[in-house]
């Protein structure tokens, strides 16, 4: 598995530990996490594991485990982190930790706030997200319980294109006036009744 982190922050590593059989594997102690740093340089070789000072620690009893990184042993561009279970059916849990993808991002903060920069990154990305990308025509009728951007297509196309209604059916059409639904309907002087599009 591999992790985003802002090299020189301290931070937390959270992961599950598990048997061979993929199940987690809650009460394990006893163990000493170790890393080996490199830099980003492919001619540089990872250097030998050392202990480091955080330990393991469970979350309740969930087979979820956390331990933590000081600034100083984040302050590589790549960590690799490993915790060895010493006994029981917990197998090694492996980590590698990317620091150089956001060493330099301006947008990423040091606290768990979003800063200024990063909220108008991810403004201009739901600006763009709303007014610039586009979505091709439906073909037919949705489900029952579609994503919210197709509810929307669906009314669109049923305002702004041909719509062809009869005195026994209501039909659909696509921007090339070919039929992508059509409803029964009836009018026996009381009552005007429409069904379900397919």
């Amino acid at each position: 598995m591999e992790l985003r982190r802002k090299r020189g922050v301290a931070t937390i590593l959270v992961f599950p530990i598990k048997d061979a059989s993929g199940n987690v594997v809650s009460g394990v102690t006893g163990v000493t996490p170790q890393i080996s740093v490199w830099a980003g340089d492919t001619t540089v070789a990872p250097g030998a594991f050392g202990n480091i000072a955080g330990g393991l620690t469970e979350v309740g009893t969930t087979g979820v485990y956390y331990s933590s990184l000081t600034a100083a042993e984040a302050a590589s561009d790549y960590i690799y982190f490993i915790a060895s279970p010493n006994t029981g059916s917990g197998k090694r849990q492996d980590l590698l930790i990317n620091c150089t993808a956001v060493a330099s991002v301006t947008q990423v903060a040091t606290t768990d706030d979003i800063n200024t920069a990063g909220a108008a990154v991810i403004n201009a990305q739901v600006i763009d997200v709303i007014r610039v990308d586009t979505v091709a025509e439906l073909t037919g009728v949705p489900a029952a319980s579609p994503a919210l951007h197709t509810m929307v297509q669906w009314n669109y196309e049923a305002a702004r294109n041909l719509r062809e209604t009869r005195s026994t059916f209501d039909r659909i059409t696509n921007d090339a006036w070919v039929a992508i639904a059509t409803a029964t309907v009836a009018d026996d002087g009381t009552t005007f009744t429409r069904g379900e599009y397919a």
